[in-house]
């Protein structure tokens, strides 16, 4: 428990902002799994590349678990990390030059399947989400995604929750109320 008290007052000191539309992004992003075990920080490398570090908690020591460039050049929104290590990463715009709007890896970096704006929803519901300077947002930047043992649950734009299992990747949509849940988005017609 030490150690991760230390982490996260080492993480509340650290960050470092920059502006991209009209709200900071952080530089760096953490997450640690729900049993305690597994760290992740998410940074941006250089100006093309995306790090994800692993560190697993054994005793009171962080030991390094992996190192390894997270795919696209652009900068995730949000990170979780399972009790496993699987690491999933979300954004909410798309239409920045990469469309990957969630992206499972495994421990060591692999990619276990990514997930297009176009995969999770239909090309009418697309031509429907509000822009930004980014792009388009289908995902509300203060609802982060939570990793529920071995489901990534997102919530969209819409009052609807995305579910994926991790570990077979199968993707459940509830849809919602074909509303606005975000201040940022317009209303469904």
């Amino acid at each position: 428990m030490k150690v991760i008290t230390a982490f996260l007052a080492i993480l509340a000191l650290s960050f470092s902002n920059v502006m991209a539309d009209s709200r900071p992004i952080a530089e760096h992003i953490y997450a640690i799994s729900s049993n305690g075990q597994y760290i992740v920080d998410a940074h941006i490398e250089s100006k093309k590349k995306v790090e994800a570090t692993i560190r697993k908690v054994v005793g009171d020591q962080l030991i390094p678990h992996s190192k390894f460039i997270l795919e696209g050049a652009l900068f995730p929104k949000a990170v979780t990390i399972s009790d496993s290590g699987i690491i999933s990463t979300v954004d909410e715009t798309f239409g920045r030059g990469a469309d990957r709007a969630i992206v499972i890896y495994h421990p060591d970096g692999r990619t276990l399947k990514s997930y297009s704006i176009r995969e999770l929803y239909s090309q009418k519901l697309v031509d429907t989400f509000a822009e930004s300077t980014s792009g388009r947002i289908w995902r509300c930047a203060d609802d982060l995604p939570l990793m529920r043992k071995n489901t990534l649950i997102v919530q969209d734009a819409f009052g609807g929750t995305l579910e994926v299992d991790i570990t077979t990747g199968v993707l459940i949509y509830f849809p919602g109320r074909n509303y606005s849940q975000c201040k940022e988005t317009a209303t469904i017609n």
